[in-house]
C-alpha cells in the first residue's frame, strides 16, 4: 500500500507503513515518517476542513493506494483498491 502526495509538478511515493501520522497543521500539514524525518506542508489558502479530511483519510482507509492532491481542493483524496 503507498500514499502518493501530489503538488502541482512535484509527486512523492512513499509506502504507507513508512508514514507514522499526517495530520492537520494550523497552516497546512505535517507528516511524520518512521525515521522521525518530518515534512511540513505549508497553504495558508488551504481549508481547515480540507486538512481535516486528509488526516483522516490517512486514518481511516488502511487498504488501498491514498492519493492526496495537495492543489484539489474539490477532491483533495483519492482511494484507489487496485
Amino acid at each position: 500500500m503507498k500514499v502518493i502526495i501530489k503538488n502541482f509538478g512535484t509527486t512523492f511515493e512513499i509506502e504507507r507503513d513508512q508514514i507514522l501520522s499526517i495530520s492537520p497543521s494550523y497552516d497546512g500539514l505535517s507528516i511524520i515518517l518512521n525515521n522521525n524525518l518530518n515534512i511540513s506542508y505549508s497553504n495558508m489558502n488551504m481549508p481547515q476542513q480540507i486538512r481535516d479530511i486528509i488526516s483522516a483519510s490517512f486514518e481511516s482507509f488502511k487498504k488501498g493506494t491514498l492519493t492526496i492532491d495537495l492543489t484539489n481542493f474539490i477532491k483533495p483524496v483519492v482511494i484507489s483498491t487496485m
